[in-house]
């Protein structure tokens, strides 16, 4: 598999100009989290070391980005305790260096879900720092191994006294999960408020009615994003228009 990515790399120049980029990329965050990391800037961290591959990952193994990452990280260039070793070992060293010194911090300091339920510490998974996508995913866990400190998070929620991210998720994926069986679909009803709260605060809609198309070529995806969408306009709307919306199809 390994050698497959490297032959593919070293062949192909389209797919090698795309994993430099992308490994530019996370080569250039990381490095900039870890000197917030240092400055103890936390809250300004970006998700990069939650995005980037674990090292021996199947990603990794199909890819081998997080070498190419190390190397970016850690150039040989700049980093004198690498002159003169084979190249072999330079890459063994600074793939277990990414790992321990920049990976493993990083995702400590996110309070990234990942690394409490990998260990079983539902206890303390810090609910308010959960991302939007990573909620919807593991909320059903979050409800079965930590069901009381689960429900009395939502309940903070609802309060205003905690916060719930709602950003990353379109309008559509937030509603279609309120007839989700395993919390009843109080996280979806939650990010919906959410959603609409942050929008309200960039302004209204004025003089601004919402239509659907209901219509029998809209069945499944298509459908969802435009009831979505409407719902949200309504809500967004000043009145008279504000919770009313008009469906229309072939009838």
């Amino acid at each position: 598999m390994a050698k497959k990515a490297f032959d593919r790399y070293r062949v192909d120049p389209d797919y090698k100009f795309f994993h430099d980029r992308v490994s530019d990329l996370f080569a250039n965050c990381l490095k900039l989290d870890l000197e917030l990391l240092r400055a103890e800037k936390l809250t300004e961290i970006s998700l990069a070391a939650k995005w980037c591959p674990s090292l021996d990952s199947s990603f990794d193994k199909r890819t081998l980005l997080c070498e190419t990452i190390a190397r970016k990280v850690f150039p040989r260039e700049l980093c004198p305790e690498y002159e003169g070793i084979e190249d072999a070992h330079y890459a063994y060293r600074v793939r277990d260096r990414l790992r321990k010194q920049v990976l493993v911090p990083l995702r400590a300091a996110l309070e990234l879900p990942e690394v409490y339920i990998g260990r079983k510490d539902w206890g303390s998974i810090p609910y308010n720092r959960v991302a939007s996508v990573a909620m919807k995913i593991y909320k059903e866990k979050f409800m079965k191994y930590d069901e009381d400190r689960f429900k009395e998070y939502l309940e903070k929620v609802k309060q205003g006294k905690a916060k719930i991210a709602a950003g990353a998720l379109l309008p559509h994926q937030i509603i279609g999960a309120l007839n989700d069986t395993d919390d009843g679909g109080q996280v979806a009803e939650l990010q919906w408020k959410r959603i609409v709260d942050d929008l309200s605060k960039k302004g209204k809609l004025t003089n601004c009615l919402a239509i659907c198309d209901v219509s029998g070529s809209m069945t499944g995806t298509p459908m969802e994003v435009s009831v979505a969408l409407g719902v949200l306009v309504s809500e967004l709307s000043v009145e008279p228009w504000k919770g009313k919306l008009i469906t229309f199809s072939n009838n």
